[in-house]
């Protein structure tokens, strides 16, 4: 085999395997050079304080691949210690880290999350209780473990349309992620109304 045939032999098998793994999001690849190493992999936020119709606990978790997919799931509790699960926020789509800008706090960098998915899945009988009297994002027929997408519709938050963009800032420090205190279910989808400094008591921490 020639010298040109192995190169492009070795450029295909690269390009195949790059194309597998758990993202499949069809954008994933457009914002490769803006995306961050540092960001990649598994980030955890333990048990923190929440208010979401009555609901008081939440624990988050953020994934992020080296080609520009996210992932983030927001687990909903019933009580400020996170005893019982009782739904889950599920967020898809692509990230863009866009860098430190000079209006932001000292390791604070820009990043954009655009929208591809978005669902919530009702964990016990009582969330869906509390969620049909709400008639929540115009929903009165919520069932336990049934996963709804909320993409087109009017929630508490928002409408949330798929290709929205989240507005957020990011902070490395200390093999530790943080956030704003505006990220919240959605964030932020106005870009005037992006945060400046993150948040230092909510640690997402490296797993």
């Amino acid at each position: 085999m020639s010298l040109l045939s192995k190169c492009i032999l070795g450029t295909a098998t690269v390009c195949a395997i790059s194309a597998c793994g758990i993202f499949g999001t069809k954008e994933s690849g457009e914002k490769g050079k803006e995306n961050s190493t540092e960001l990649s992999g598994t980030w955890k936020l333990d048990c923190s304080k929440f208010d979401f119709l009555g609901l008081t606990g939440e624990r988050e978790t953020f994934v992020f691949s080296m080609i520009g997919d996210f992932e983030r799931t927001l687990y909903v509790y019933d009580d400020v210690h996170c005893k019982t699960e009782v739904g889950k926020f599920e967020t898809k789509g692509t990230y863009a880290d866009l860098g430190q800008t000079s209006n932001a706090a000292d390791g604070v960098k820009n990043i954009n999350f655009t929208i591809t998915e978005f669902d919530f899945t009702p964990g016990t009988d009582s969330a869906t209780k509390i969620l049909n009297l709400a008639s929540y994002c115009g929903n009165t027929n919520w069932v336990a473990g049934e996963k709804v997408s909320l993409i087109g519709k009017s929630c508490l938050s928002g409408k949330i349309s798929k290709g929205d963009t989240i507005f957020e800032v990011v902070k490395h420090q200390d093999n530790s992620l943080y956030f704003s205190d505006k990220l919240g279910i959605v964030g932020q989808r106005a870009s005037l109304d992006r945060p400046s400094a993150v948040d230092a008591s909510r640690a997402f921490d490296k797993k």
